[in-house]
């Protein structure tokens, strides 16, 4: 997967990535200023830096648990999956294979994602995208759910917090530290489970 190129960031831009300054356009951003938020999250990069990834820095777990939810909240399990689907795509021909043997076992690979995730985890290959396809999909994430309110509480699935915690996921995944390598899948068990 070739990765793609991005705008250059206008003049008015801010010179330093700031996650504060990410952080505040996600708060107030629609969805026309994503692609300012990917140009921020992305302005400082040296090219070779935009184009060869290297290695992984984080690790994804601790990345999506930095953006704390209220427990209570009833978006919370949605965005949650969401995000996880953000960060991970799956193997398009694993993914067939499982649909198949769930399809003869009369049973749904969305509705199976969704309330047994472990058990597809074990049985398909995942990996994180490029730095950039993954910023556009966490972006996306963001001003899909931040804004959504509870209808139970009437509160905001984000606070002002959430915002600035995920400005700050944006830096690093802008920065290459979620993506694995091209070709490689380190989401994968060593042995996978069988079918």
């Amino acid at each position: 997967m070739a990765p793609k190129s991005i705008n250059e960031p206008t003049a008015s831009v801010v010179e330093e990535l700031d996650a504060d300054i990410i952080g505040g356009i996600l708060l107030d951003c629609s969805e026309e200023d994503a692609n300012t938020t990917i140009a921020l999250a992305t302005a400082n990069l040296p090219q070779e830096q935009k184009t060869v990834y290297k290695r992984v820095l984080l690790d994804i777990w601790h990345g999506m648990n930095r953006i704390k939810i209220s427990l209570r909240h009833a978006l919370r399990p949605e965005f949650c999956r969401a995000l996880r689907d953000a960060f991970f795509i799956i193997d398009e021909d694993d993914k067939n294979k499982v649909k198949e043997y769930l399809a003869k076992k009369g049973k749904d690979f969305d509705e199976t994602c969704k309330f047994n995730w472990a058990w597809i985890a074990k049985r398909v290959k995942r990996f994180v995208p490029p730095p950039l396809d993954l910023v556009r999909r966490l972006t996306e994430v963001f001003l899909n759910y931040g804004p959504l309110v509870d209808n139970e509480t009437n509160r905001q699935l984000f606070t002002k917090s959430n915002y600035e915690e995920a400005g700050k996921l944006l830096k690093h995944a802008a920065l290459g530290c979620f993506s694995d390598p091209s070709g490689w899948y380190f989401s994968l068990l060593l042995s996978q489970a069988p079918l």
